[in-house]
């Protein structure tokens, strides 16, 4: 209905103040708005649940937006702010998301007399891709928000020091009554990737 256009008050802006042509997270409207279209998706179709795709939110918030700006000093104060603390608070602002998305599934599902699962699929933290992405995913499978995740681009190479499935975060998983599934890297060690989760217990594999 032409939300972008209707509100460019809710655009991610730069460090010195200049809008960037994407919609921010840090602003509730935004995430109100991305809620509405779960909420219609689940009332009109028959789905099993939700899986929200954090690899595909590349850019989610800019850099000096009100909220962010405030969120910032109430959990540091007035202190300069780094990349690192600055990546805390986005943090919250997603977790916030996926504690309203739980509601709004529980909502519709009780309706339905059905639990509608909350799934994310997310990059590993420990990846190149895991340290700048702003998804802090084991503290929303410790909230116990997840009933499953997907975790992107895993590899399992002992010549090159590639884990593959992180044994910390299949633990927090299942302590959790989180299934866990792994996305692994098709280029090479495929097989070798999943042989090594299934032994490790994870409880699948999906593709993209």
């Amino acid at each position: 209905d032409g939300f972008f256009e209707k509100h460019p008050e809710l655009r991610m802006r730069h460090g010195d103040g200049s809008p960037v042509e994407k919609l921010s997270f840090a602003f509730p409207a935004v995430r109100s708005f991305h809620l509405s279209i779960m909420r219609e998706a689940a009332e009109r179709f028959d789905i099993d649940g939700v899986n929200i795709a954090f690899v595909r939110l590349n850019q989610a918030f800019g850099e000096s937006e009100k909220p962010l700006l405030d969120a910032f000093r109430a959990k540091y104060g007035d202190i300069p702010r780094t990349d690192e603390k600055m990546k805390k608070v986005k943090e919250g602002f997603f977790i916030q998301f996926m504690r309203d998305a739980r509601k709004v599934l529980d909502e519709v599902g009780r309706k339905k007399d059905k639990r509608l699962e909350l799934s994310a699929w997310v990059w590993p933290a420990n990846s190149q891709y895991g340290k700048w992405s702003d998804v802090d995913y084991r503290a929303m499978m410790k909230e116990k928000l997840l009933d499953s995740i997907v975790v992107q681009d895993l590899k399992h190479d002992i010549t090159r020091g590639a884990s593959g499935v992180d044994k910390g975060d299949l633990a927090v998983a299942h302590a959790n009554g989180c299934k866990f599934y792994a996305a692994p890297r098709t280029d090479n060690n495929y097989v070798e990737t999943l042989l090594d989760g299934y032994s490790k217990g994870m409880d699948g594999a999906a593709e993209w």
